[in-house]
C-alpha cells in the first residue's frame, strides 16, 4: 500500500517495505548515515567500456562498486536527505552536458537514497539534482 502527499513545502512519501534495488536489479547497499540512517549516492549504471574515461572526468568523485560507479555523499552525517541533494546538485549541476551524453550512449545515471525507516521528507529544492539533469531517482525503504 502506497500513500503520497504533496504539500508547498515538503513532498512525504511512506510505502511497504522494499528489496533493495539499484539500477534496476537487486543491490547490496552499504553506506548509510549512522545518525539518520539513510545513504544518499549518484551511481552511473554499468559504464562498462567508458569506465575509464568517467572516472577520469570526474577525477576522484565516483568509485568502482560492482559494474557500477558510484559518488556516496561525505557530507555530515547531522544533515537531512534534502542537504545531501543539494549538495549533490551544487556539485553536479556544471556536469550536465557530460551526464546528459552518458544518457545519450545508453549509460543511466541514477540517484540512489537508501532508508532503514518507512518515511521521507524531501524539499522542493533538493528535487532539483533529478529534475535538472533527467536523473531517476530510486528511493529503497527498509525496516
Amino acid at each position: 500500500m502506497s500513500r503520497k502527499r504533496h504539500d508547498n513545502y515538503n513532498l512525504n512519501l511512506e510505502v511497504e517495505a522494499a528489496l533493495p534495488v539499484a539500477c534496476g536489479r537487486p543491490s547490496m547497499v552499504g553506506h548509510y548515515s549512522y545518525m539518520n540512517k539513510f545513504s544518499v549516492q549518484v551511481r552511473i549504471c554499468r559504464p562498462g567500456i567508458r569506465v575509464d574515461a568517467i572516472r577520469s572526468y570526474f577525477e576522484t568523485w565516483f568509485v568502482p562498486d560492482g559494474e557500477d560507479l558510484v559518488f556516496r555523499s561525505p557530507i555530515t552525517a547531522g544533515l537531512s536527505v534534502s542537504d545531501h541533494l543539494k549538495w549533490f546538485h551544487g556539485l553536479l549541476q556544471f556536469h550536465r552536458k557530460f551526464i546528459r551524453k552518458l544518457e545519450a550512449d545508453g549509460i543511466q545515471t541514477v540517484v540512489d537514497i537508501t532508508l532503514r525507516g518507512r518515511s521521507l521528507s524531501v524539499e522542493p529544492e533538493a528535487l532539483l539534482l533529478a529534475h535538472q539533469l533527467h536523473l531517476k531517482t530510486e528511493i529503497k525503504f527498509g525496516a
